[in-house]
């Protein structure tokens, strides 16, 4: 805002944050919506979901009839966790993807060449960071192979995408208003930091927390990735400057 000489109270990134944050909740919750009015039908997700439905194979059908009726209640319950985990992984990726593209546009910003290196550099170790993140989430909920393969391609191409068209795109901008260009650039960053909000508060830290057994391990590891950002963030040059 500064670049274009405008003085604006309003709070835009506060906004653009707490925007990211209730979009992707807004999805969620539509999703569940039609979900719990049939207009999705369950078979979409158990579809999705990896079960082995060769467990009872040669048990007595007496048995497996008796049973049924008692795990019934635990089934459904069991089921409705794991499509939820199935929307929250899928909305992962979609973040993830999301914030991929914000960041081509954020890179596209950069003039000085040593600090336009020096951010890819860090790029490179957070997109591993992520990767990582995001396969591990992919196990734990349980989707199947070729799910979790297309949703990590997703996820590598929208590296790609929004990296070389964030680029093009910043670049057309700069040539007409390089202030409009920053400013499209945080906005958007901000909104993919409010869909960050949401998949730490919502899905990664209660799936683990929520996990017993090695709490005081996973609170050390916890303080120790938000050190690790602080350390990136106070030692690595402002691309601003």
């Amino acid at each position: 805002m500064k670049s274009m000489e405008i003085d604006m109270k309003f709070p835009i990134t506060e906004f653009a944050v707490v925007f990211g944050f209730l979009l992707v909740l807004f999805i969620e919750q539509m999703i569940e919506h039609a979900r719990e009015k049939g207009w999705i039908a369950d078979d979409g997700f158990n579809n999705l979901l990896s079960h082995d439905h060769n467990d009872h194979e040669g048990a007595d059908l007496n048995d497996v009839m008796q049973s049924s009726h008692h795990s019934q209640g635990h089934h459904e319950a069991h089921f409705n966790e794991e499509s939820n985990s199935t929307i929250r992984a899928v909305l992962l990726v979609a973040a993830l993807s999301l914030h991929a593209c914000f960041e081509g546009l954020s890179l596209g910003t950069i003039t000085d060449v040593n600090a336009l290196f020096q951010i890819f550099a860090a790029l490179a170790v957070h997109k591993l960071l992520m990767g990582f993140t995001l396969g591990m989430r992919m196990v734990q909920s349980r989707l199947q192979t070729f799910t979790t393969v297309i949703c990590c391609a997703i996820f590598a191409g929208q590296v790609l995408v929004g990296g070389f068209g964030g680029l093009l795109l910043i670049d057309f901008l700069a040539t007409k208003s390089a202030g409009v260009a920053h400013l499209i650039s945080g906005i958007l960053q901000g909104i993919a930091c409010g869909t960050f909000f949401y998949i730490t508060s919502f899905e990664i830290l209660p799936h683990e927390l929520n996990t017993p057994g090695n709490r005081p391990l996973k609170m050390v590891f916890l303080t120790a990735g938000f050190l690790l950002i602080s350390a990136f963030i106070a030692f690595l040059p402002n691309a601003d400057d």
